[in-house]
């Protein structure tokens, strides 16, 4: 192959990749009465029970996969920021639920930063890794 073309394919490659689907979220675009659905936990799809997260200005709310959860929340750019998560604290029997609800939370606190991805919310954790995707 000659260089030329070789240059070529690396530089339409790169264009390509520069211009996906995968954009930074900006405030604006995640925050407001919009109610998301998770989907996937830690690459896991997840179908039921819904587990849902709403988003204002400067808090963070919704239904985990058995409590009710709210907190603080900073946005900045596509940098976000949740600490101090509290939620109920009902048990639940059935089998995994609990271990799920805590992988949640301790996924929704790991979160550094959010993309979307045509309809869906990710939250990624400081390792860039999706931890949540999220549909409205």
């Amino acid at each position: 192959m000659n260089r030329r073309v070789f240059w070529m394919l690396i530089t339409v490659s790169l264009f390509l990749m520069a211009c996906s689907t995968n954009s930074s979220a900006t405030p604006a675009t995640i925050i407001g009465n919009a109610e998301w659905h998770l989907t996937q936990l830690n690459g896991t799809a997840i179908t039921t029970p819904v587990v849902t997260l709403q988003l204002t200005d400067t808090t963070i709310g919704g239904q985990g996969f058995c409590n009710s959860y709210h907190g603080p929340l900073t946005v900045t750019g596509n940098t976000i920021k949740l600490e101090n998560l509290a939620s109920t604290r009902k048990m639940c029997v059935e089998d995994g639920v609990m271990q799920k609800e805590q992988a949640y939370f301790a996924a929704l606190t790991a979160t550094t930063h959010v993309a979307l991805n045509g309809t869906q919310l990710q939250l990624l954790d400081a390792n860039n890794t999706v931890v949540l995707v999220f549909d409205k």
